[in-house]
This record gives C-alpha cells, sequence and structure tokens, in this order.
C-alpha cells in the first residue's frame, strides 16, 4: 500500500524516505518554479492546455494557490463543460518539467476585477490594446499606449469583458527532471478520497 498525504489538513511527505521532494505536490508546483526563476529571472512560465476533443491553449502561469495554478488572460474562453485537460509547464532552466490532469472552473467576476487591478496600469493598457488590435499588426505600441492612456485619463483602467480567470484543480502531477546520462526521475502524486497517492520512478 502506498503512503498518502490528506490535501486538506496534512502537511507530512508522502513517503517516509526525507529528501527534499517530499512535500506535497501544490508546495511542490511552488519550490520547482522557485528553483527555475532563481536560474533564469526573467523566463516567464508558460502553460500549455490540451484535451481529448483536440482544444488546446497556450498562455502565461498567472498564480499559484492552495488549490493549485491559476490562470488570466484574454487570449482563452474556457468551456464550462468539466472536462478534464491535461497541462504541462516547462522548466528549461532546470531541466524539468511538470505535468499535470485538472479540472478547471471560471473565477468570479469581482476576483478578476480585484487580480486585473492589481497588475501595472500598463499592463492593463497593453490588455486593451491586443483586444482592440487583435486582427491586425501593431506598428508603433509607445503611440498605442499614449492613445489608449488617454482613453482612460483620470479614471481607473476597467476589466476588458474579455479577460477572465480559471482556477485549475489538478487530479493527478508529475514533476520529472532530466539528468545527466539520459537518466528520467519522475514523482507522481494521484488525488483519491481527499489523499494523495505517491510514486517515484527513475529509469
Amino acid at each position: 500500500m502506498q503512503p498518502v498525504i490528506n490535501i486538506q489538513t496534512d502537511n507530512r511527505p508522502a513517503y517516509q524516505n526525507e529528501t527534499t521532494e517530499t512535500i506535497p505536490p501544490i508546495q511542490l508546483i511552488s519550490a520547482w518554479l522557485d528553483e527555475s526563476l532563481s536560474a533564469m529571472p526573467h523566463l516567464p512560465f508558460r502553460l500549455s492546455l490540451w484535451n481529448d476533443q483536440g482544444a488546446h491553449h497556450s498562455m502565461n502561469l498567472s498564480d499559484i494557490n492552495t488549490k493549485g495554478p491559476v490562470v488570466y488572460s484574454a487570449d482563452i474562453n474556457m468551456p464550462d463543460d468539466k472536462t478534464e485537460w491535461q497541462l504541462q509547464i516547462p522548466l528549461p532552466a532546470t531541466h524539468s518539467e511538470i505535468d499535470m490532469r485538472a479540472n478547471i472552473i471560471p473565477i468570479s467576476e469581482p476576483q478578476c476585477d480585484l487580480y486585473f487591478h492589481k497588475l501595472e496600469r500598463e499592463f492593463q493598457l497593453v490588455t486593451w490594446i491586443k483586444i482592440e488590435n487583435k486582427n491586425r499588426n501593431i506598428i508603433n505600441i509607445d503611440e498605442e499606449l499614449k492613445k489608449m492612456d488617454d482613453q482612460f485619463t483620470g479614471r481607473k483602467v476597467p476589466r476588458p469583458d474579455l479577460y477572465k480567470g480559471y482556477q485549475l484543480l489538478p487530479t493527478e502531477f508529475c514533476f520529472r527532471r532530466f539528468h545527466a546520462h539520459d537518466i528520467i526521475t519522475e514523482h507522481h502524486y494521484v488525488a483519491g478520497n481527499n489523499r494523495w497517492m505517491y510514486h517515484q520512478v527513475t529509469r
């Protein structure tokens, strides 16, 4: 029988050998992302999502909370159909990647507003520019920024209706590390009955 972690209350390692990998998977995501940031500080975390129906999306990871990854974007409109999605976060700076299976639920409009208004004003303006110029090339971004800034002079930049957020609720994880001599280490977590089942594979 495999050792387990209680997702809600138990922060014990998923197995008994004391190593840096023996932490709950949500915490392990943060640890691996921090490690990657230390190695390459300006590299954004790109997230790929796909499902069995052939849908595919690619976007930057926005945040991590206690439930899992969070994405905010004006480029996607995920169906609220309980479809399970597969996800991958490549971490080339540390020769690693994180694979997941997850359900996705939309984040409330008020929460999307809160997140959008925490962003720098320039990023808010760029979001509007991308939406309004979706079907044409932007020749002069500085000129477009000034025009958009003038449009919202003296007031807070509103969140575009197309800018939405999604909470990812993982059901499986695979933390994969590529070593020298083609050796690969994988840490697998599978959710079940409020617990994470864990096993490690080296090949």
